[in-house]
């Protein structure tokens, strides 16, 4: 069977952080049978593959059973009124760039330790 609208609401919700139960709520399921919506729909081959893929791509977190943003379960009118006050009410600076930008990492400062601790004490001190 393939994906239903449900369940690509339940995979949108958990790509956002939410529990099984909180995203089996925000795809439309009954807050009584949420728990046991979400377990079911975590279990479903078609929503299993489509997560597996979505970790295999580094789309989704690997552990999704962390804390539960509050915007995942306002529910999408919530989340764009949120998004268009978060806007206007943090212009970005020069400072604040869009996106970290990954640390470096020189092979030569490696090569030079023999010692891996050794290396993990300089990396740790800024050397």
């Amino acid at each position: 069977m393939a994906l239903t609208s449900r369940k690509r609401a339940f995979i949108a919700a958990l790509r956002e952080g939410a529990s099984n139960r909180d995203a089996a709520v925000a795809a439309g399921y009954s807050e009584k049978t949420a728990s046991a919506a979400g377990s079911r729909l975590v279990k479903d081959k078609d929503v299993a593959a489509e997560l597996m893929k979505l970790r295999a791509l580094g789309l989704m977190p690997p552990d999704v059973k962390g804390d539960v943003k509050a915007d995942v379960k306002a529910g999408p009118a919530a989340k764009s009124s949120k998004q268009t006050d978060e806007s206007a009410a943090s212009p970005r600076t020069a400072d604040d760039p869009a996106d970290p930008e990954p640390a470096d990492f020189d092979l030569m400062k490696v090569l030079l330790h023999r010692d891996p601790k050794d290396y993990l004490l300089s990396v740790m001190n800024d050397l």
